[in-house]
């Protein structure tokens, strides 16, 4: 799925400057001037505002398009109906799919996030893989699948292992079976820490 498609409803132009400025954010930073991401658009400074009273308006819709995107792409198809170890299995291997396959959407989600240069209120309303995480995760401890720590640490420690498993593979240039094959080792690490399943 193309990043023009997450929003069906979004006008030419205003697709234009968030692909326009998606490219730039990860070539150049967030530094980069709002009249050099309406020129790599194809539309004057003026129409860019007309779209966006301002650069944080920009700044977090790039965000927003871009996790509707996986959600889009990734969430709608997860299979939820399976134990915790195969629900957080198939978001894990599937968010790195999608990494990198989408390598340049997300650099920027690390950029933007690392910057902390988004909007609290964008920031929250777009978190769907912390709700199904949470969910997820609050199911297994139900279960007595997962230890009884605080479920919102464990999803940050996850999302650290995560983000690191992509990073090394596409640093590498890791790709094919040799993919999955590290893809399942990092998560078997992240799911040794917080299970209290036996090894």
């Amino acid at each position: 799925m193309d990043l023009n498609s997450v929003l069906t409803t979004m006008t030419d132009k205003k697709k234009q400057i968030l692909n326009a400025a998606t490219r730039l954010f990860a070539e150049e930073g967030l530094a980069v001037p709002t009249a050099r991401i309406a020129k790599e658009a194809g539309v004057s400074n003026g129409t860019l505002f007309n779209y966006f009273s301002t650069k944080q308006d920009l700044i977090d819709d790039v965000f927003f398009t871009i996790r509707e995107k996986i959600a889009n792409d990734i969430i709608s198809d997860l299979n939820l109906n399976g134990d915790t170890y195969d629900i957080l299995l198939d978001i894990w291997m599937s968010y790195i799919n999608w990494a990198h396959a989408h390598h340049l959407e997300h650099q920027v989600l690390g950029l933007l996030r690392a910057s902390k240069a988004l909007s609290r209120d964008v920031f929250y309303a777009t978190d769907h893989f912390f709700v199904i995480a949470n969910d997820t995760l609050k199911k297994g401890q139900q279960e007595g699948d997962v230890k009884t720590q605080d479920i919102e640490y464990i999803i940050y420690i996850g999302l650290s292992a995560l983000r690191s498993t992509i990073d090394y593979t596409l640093l590498n240039n890791i790709k094919g079976k040799n993919l999955e094959a590290f893809s399942k080792q990092g998560f078997e690490l992240f799911w040794s820490g917080i299970t209290t399943r036996p090894s």
